[in-house]
């Protein structure tokens, strides 16, 4: 059986106008695979309504999901137009090595912005948190890149400052840091280099800059944030609005 990895809440930030991002409704993971018991007792008592999987078809054949009570499935393939070079995880071990993992991450984080099919995932995912009703999980397989850059997504939308954000996503560092030495080790037993291990701690993990990279690309190609929404993820005001008005407590002022 799996630990949940990388699972936290990303509500109780300070967004717009003085309100904050209401508690216990957004939260993100890895994948939900094999889970310990308590781990589901914990996600099936949280009253989750969506579970949002940002899986490829072939990460979900390998571990499906498991069930939780009360919670309905979405897949939205943020990577179905990823290359076989990302896919076939163990030919890019072959050629692993710090820089080569540091460069194929931010290949990565550019397609979230610059792939027409990854850039309408991440529009579905937001139009699926716009209409969800209750608690939502978001995911992928290790809950750190296009989760990651979904809970980005939806934090700026909110008006969530850019030093809790990426604070958020550094969190990662840690919540993965357990998982990741176990499995930086197995591969050592298989045989791997010092370097093909240091380029696969990097590949595991997160670094500010992969993030940053993503954000830059936005206002480099689009203009802005409020372009990116509107020309790039086809988003109009009213659903922007929407989400704002759902996972936002309301004004002080009311």
């Amino acid at each position: 059986m799996n630990k949940l990895v990388n699972f936290r809440c990303i509500g109780g930030a300070a967004a717009l106008d003085g309100r904050r991002v209401k508690k216990g409704l957004l939260l993100r993971s890895g994948q939900l695979y094999k889970l310990l018991e308590e781990d589901a007792t914990r996600l099936k008592d949280h009253g989750i309504g969506i579970i949002i999987d940002l899986r490829t078809a072939p990460e979900i054949a390998g571990a499906p999901n498991d069930e939780i009570a009360g919670a309905r499935y979405v897949n939205i393939d943020i990577m179905a137009n990823v290359t076989e070079r990302f896919l076939n995880r163990n030919e890019w071990i072959k050629a692993l090595n710090p820089e080569q993992a540091v460069d194929g991450m931010l290949l990565v984080y550019k397609a979230f912005t610059a792939d027409a099919v990854a850039r309408r995932g991440f529009a579905d995912f937001l139009r699926t948190l716009a209409d969800a009703e209750g608690p939502v999980l978001f995911h992928c397989y290790a809950g750190k890149d296009r989760t990651g850059f979904a809970a980005a997504l939806i934090l700026k939308i909110l008006g969530v400052s850019w030093e809790y954000t990426l604070k958020d996503y550094l969190l990662t560092i840690e919540e993965r840091r357990e998982y990741n030495s176990k499995y930086i080790e197995e591969y050592r037993k298989k045989g791997l280099s010092e370097e093909q291990l240091a380029g696969l701690e990097i590949a595991y993990s997160v670094q500010a800059d992969f993030l940053e990279s993503a954000f830059e690309a936005i206002d480099r190609d689009f203009g802005d944030f409020d372009n990116f929404l509107t020309e790039g993820l086809g988003l109009d005001e009213a659903l922007i609005q929407k989400l704002r008005e759902k996972y936002l407590e309301p004004s002080p002022e009311l």
